[in-house]
């Protein structure tokens, strides 16, 4: 079997198990990567495109859902957004937020991976995993949970 194709057949198969645990799937598949060789830039290019089959198989799980938003888009109406479709408004809105904020991440995160290379790369990835297991260590439904069993 041809390299490529094992190395695919590995990271499609973490990526399935990382990206719907609580963790950053593309820091762990970037991490991997590179531990089997891949460049910094080579590793996130993949992590990313990764997310291209995550998408398309959220699609299929929540189809019916999906097709109750396109079917209310009838009935939207752009001078009563939020009364026509509050759904559909909702989503607009987030989708708009969400894509400025992901370019300008992307764009900031493009010029960090080409102005790191090898260790300092790993060094950073691996910190702001630890950052991110710590946050959700000491996060708010945690700490209700705490409180909520100690009057129990």
């Amino acid at each position: 079997m041809d390299q490529q194709w094992l190395l695919a057949i590995i990271i499609g198969a973490l990526q399935e198990v990382f990206e719907w645990l609580p963790i950053s799937s593309e820091g762990n598949i970037t991490i991997v990567l590179i531990a089997l060789g891949s460049n910094s830039t080579a590793a996130v290019g993949y992590a990313l495109f990764l997310h291209l089959g995550t998408a398309l198989s959220a699609t299929a799980y929540y189809r019916d859902e999906l097709y109750t938003v396109f079917k209310s888009l009838r009935i939207w109406r752009v001078r009563d957004p939020i009364s026509s479709a509050p759904l559909v408004s909702f989503l607009g809105i987030a989708t708009v937020v969400s894509g400025v904020t992901g370019l300008l991440a992307y764009a900031v995160l493009d010029r960090i991976v080409s102005a790191l290379t090898g260790g300092a790369f790993i060094v950073v990835v691996g910190f702001l995993l630890i950052a991110t297991g710590v946050l959700q260590r000491v996060s708010p439904a945690r700490i209700r949970d705490e409180n909520r069993t100690r009057r129990s």
